[in-house]
């Protein structure tokens, strides 16, 4: 048995057959620019997607800089003018800047005869809710807790391939849904973005949501949990931009919901700054685990329940 780690060049699963499905209706970016820009000493606690003119760009926060990167589409933008773009909107940013080219799509196949492929050899979509490591993760669980016994099993990965493209079908529709509704700007992506993109597996929840949002305030599932983001990820994405809906009636009147609002306020206001959270935990590693672990220096846990508002 072997795994295909070989990234975007899919070395093994390529040799024995499997095609790549590509995904290019739905996410036309293919190029990521790379910079860096400083902080002045302000690390958010929050990582950003800022709406470009051909696509969007990350913000993630470090110590010490801000990790930037412009995803567009090279039909759209090319990297002179995506450079001119970025360090308008960013100044200051570090002179080097690195182009990083991509494809989003599948293969057809995730186990073939005595090769799986996880991740990049498998699949890649564009990083816009930075689902790389979880789908690995997904990845290897479902590969060791399916190992074959010999290879001679048909049923098995026939299973598996079609449970690991439906993730990934699933991501794709999510993600399309982001740029298909998105009425920011009027530049000729976005507009070629809301006339042309395929929502593809994303059609499903849409129209749910158009009948009767949220989709999360359900008693009983219309479907199977989605892989990846469940229907309060619909939701937030869907009700965030404006589609139109039938509303179920609230479960809570608006006092209730203010009360709870007003107490999640002031809860907020007891907490430390994201510098300081970060310094008392590499002070402090012993409180770094119990963090990661969901429990407080005293044992109790970090988490709790909220009901739904609908």
């Amino acid at each position: 048995m072997f795994v295909d780690c070989s990234g975007f060049r899919s070395i093994l699963l390529t040799k024995l057959g499997a095609k790549f499905v590509p995904f290019k209706s739905s996410l036309p970016t293919n190029v990521a620019l790379t910079a860096k820009v400083p902080n002045n000493g302000f690390i958010k606690p929050y990582t950003t997607a800022r709406t470009m003119d051909s696509g969007w760009c990350w913000v993630i926060p470090h110590d010490d800089i801000d990790h930037i990167g412009y995803v567009h589409c090279a039909d759209f933008c090319d990297i002179e003018s995506a450079e001119r773009e970025l360090r308008m909107k960013f100044p200051g940013i570090e002179p080097e800047t690195k182009p990083v080219h991509f494809r989003s799509g599948r293969h057809d196949r995730f186990w073939q005869g005595n090769v799986v492929a996880i991740g990049n050899a498998y699949a890649f979509v564009e990083p816009l809710e930075s689902t790389a490591i979880h789908v690995v993760i997904e990845e290897a669980n479902m590969l060791v807790n399916n190992f074959p016994v010999t290879l001679d099993q048909v049923h098995i990965p026939r299973k598996v391939n079609e449970r690991v493209n439906k993730r990934w079908d699933q991501l794709r529709g999510f993600l399309a849904i982001h740029y298909k509704f998105n009425k920011k700007l009027d530049t000729p992506f976005w507009k070629f973005a809301r006339e042309e993109i395929d929502i593809a597996d994303g059609e499903q929840y849409l129209e749910a949501y158009r009948e009767y949002a949220p989709l999360g305030g359900r008693r009983h599932r219309l479907w199977e949990a989605p892989e990846c983001f469940d229907d309060a990820g619909y939701d937030t994405l869907l009700m965030g931009q404006d589609i139109a809906a039938t509303l179920m009636k609230p479960r809570c009147s608006e006092e209730q919901w203010r009360e709870r609002y007003d107490s999640g306020e002031r809860i907020l206001n007891t907490a430390l700054t994201h510098a300081e959270a970060l310094k008392f935990l590499s002070e402090n590693p012993d409180e770094l685990r119990r963090t990661v672990d969901g429990q407080s220096a005293t044992g109790g846990s970090f988490g709790g329940v909220l009901e739904p508002i609908y």
